[in-house]
């Protein structure tokens, strides 16, 4: 849950006063963890708005609030809330998840990230962690890679005076530079497919009403006028079900 509420100025600059934190009830025993976040009020309404624009944010450790080891019946006197520091490590807020290009493509690998102080990055390829491949040159928050011809991973380090936050690994999946893509949209009110292929390749439509038979039934031959293209099966509203898979020839 989050609530934004104003921060003093002046000599009380960076406090909060006379905030209340209400939680529905947890099982005894059950520690609860809060995070308080702070930003300019002019970078917008929402920590992650003010972050992407590039105004000042900052970021509290995890609070514990201990449990109480007891019931008890609203009002419950308040816990005392510990670990509240100045902020210092950066903070991965949002990062690209795993995705699939096809081979000789280069993928697009994306972080929002803040700290209180000036950070650098640093991408490497691999899993999370690991350093021994460096990307030369991958010094910014997006990464636009080199044209994939293999499954790899991507992640980085945001470093500041503080220390280091290491970003989870983006796994980029490797297809076969022909290989098409099939999504099932709604065009004019009915079923449409939208295919994502070459031009210059012949590929094969097909269909089952069981998606676990070995039986597919060839729906049409076509080679894309453009990418993505839209194709709408005439039969599919007198099927009450249907799937479909599209392969090159």
């Amino acid at each position: 849950m989050s609530r934004s509420v104003p921060s003093l100025t002046g000599s009380g600059a960076g406090h909060l006063d006379g905030y209340v934190v209400i939680v529905p009830w947890r099982e005894e025993s059950k520690d609860l963890w809060f995070q308080v976040r702070t930003w300019e009020a002019v970078g917008g309404t929402s920590f992650e708005a003010a972050a992407a624009g590039g105004y000042w944010t900052g970021v509290s450790q995890y609070l514990d609030v201990p449990a109480l080891g007891h019931r008890c019946t609203n009002p419950c006197l308040p816990p005392p809330l510990y670990k509240l520091v100045y902020p210092g490590l950066p903070l991965v807020i949002e990062q690209s998840g795993n995705q699939a290009i096809r081979a000789g493509s280069s993928a697009t690998v994306r972080l929002l990230a803040t700290g209180t102080f000036a950070m650098s990055q640093q991408w490497y390829e691999g899993l999370s962690g690991e350093t021994n491949r460096p990307i030369a040159g991958a010094t910014n928050l997006i990464l636009n890679t080199a044209p994939i011809v293999s499954s790899t991973a991507f992640w980085c380090r945001l470093t500041n005076a503080v220390g280091s936050t290491d970003s989870e690994s983006a796994r980029v999946t490797f297809y076969p530079a022909d290989a098409p893509f099939l999504v099932l949209q709604q065009r004019d009110r009915l079923p449409s497919l939208l295919i994502d292929g070459l031009t210059n390749v012949l590929y094969r439509l097909e269909y089952s009403t069981n998606l676990g038979s070995a039986n597919w039934h060839p729906l049409a031959d076509l080679t894309l006028p453009n990418s993505p293209f839209g194709f709408n099966d005439p039969a599919i509203s007198n099927t009450p079900l249907r799937y479909y898979r599209i392969l090159p020839r």
